[in-house]
């Protein structure tokens, strides 16, 4: 938990830097904001548009997940805030990457394949 604490330190002082954050608040979601700048209600309608269920959503808010905490969630982490379902777990790794796939490389260095699932999650075979 201590690492995980740490991580959000550190995210929060490279979003502080960033060129997002003296963005107003009122900002287009997409023209000008990037994802890691998003609230979790901006998270939670870019969730809806692109076809996830509901639940997804709502345990995203719940959980206070903004867009600078969705770039780092791994399996784990969805597993934690209750997406059980692999296949759920999947589709939600898969988006998050191509989402934050978009964020320029100065903002996402924090962004690596181990963060959003790509590691083997050994779930047999």
């Amino acid at each position: 938990r201590s690492q995980l604490w740490l991580g959000c330190a550190q995210h929060r002082e490279m979003y502080a830097h960033s060129q997002w954050s003296s963005l107003p608040s009122n900002t287009s979601l997409h023209a000008e904001r990037g994802p890691l700048a998003w609230g979790q209600n901006e998270l939670g309608e870019w969730l809806a548009k692109r076809g996830l269920p509901d639940e997804i959503r709502h345990t995203f808010e719940a959980h206070l997940v903004n867009g600078f905490i969705a770039s780092t969630l791994s399996q784990e982490d969805l597993e934690a805030m209750g997406i059980l379902h692999p296949l759920h777990q999947r589709r939600m790794i898969c988006e998050l990457r191509q989402l934050f796939a978009t964020v320029p490389m100065s903002q996402s260095a924090h962004f690596t394949s181990a963060t959003l699932g790509s590691s083997s999650s050994g779930g047999g075979g």
